[in-house]
């Protein structure tokens, strides 16, 4: 099972290496592509030649690191492609990328993904949560308005319970 993984690794370079190495002695090659704009998409390239080789070459491990480049490279070719660099809260989201990479792993393993939902859920719990949190930055007001009025409601519930129990 190892082998296989390290074949599609080194096959997976050494088509890389090729392609570099031409750029670099035939003209117009590297024109084909615009790395100044492009460039994320060897990080998520990686990831996705990781995730390849977790399912191929029947390594699950390769699945969490798989998860997490294809992820970071999924929000630098955001941020580059929009030039929306300012937009930060996606990085939240990088311990979502390691809970959907152990489900994964564990799936792959053979497990039921239920045996990796603790911490996967946790992880996910927590990136998701702040992404949505710091999303909704300049929305904070309304979470003192819904507070407020809870206090509000809860205060004229009790005075109707104590008035009504004082007339009985």
């Amino acid at each position: 099972m190892r082998k296989q993984g390290s074949i599609i690794n080194g096959f997976v370079l050494i088509l890389v290496g090729l392609f570099f190495l031409a750029a670099q002695f035939v003209p117009g090659l590297a024109s084909l592509i615009n790395f100044g704009q492009l460039w994320p998409l060897i990080v998520l390239g990686l990831g996705v030649i990781f995730l390849v080789s977790a399912v191929l070459g029947r390594t699950p491990g390769l699945a969490i690191p798989g998860t997490i480049l294809t992820g970071i490279g999924s929000n630098l070719l955001y941020f580059n492609s929009t030039d929306n660099w300012h937009h930060w809260p996606l990085w939240l989201l990088v311990p979502c990328y390691v809970g959907v990479g152990l489900i994964l792993n564990s799936t792959m393993n053979g497990r039921s993904w239920r045996h990796a939902m603790p911490a996967a859920g946790i992880l996910m719990f927590i990136g998701s949560g702040l992404f949505f949190i710091f999303l909704a930055a300049d929305l904070w007001p309304i979470a003192l308005i819904v507070v407020g009025t809870a206090l509000l409601l809860r205060n004229l519930r009790r005075r109707t319970k104590h008035a009504v129990s004082h007339k009985l």
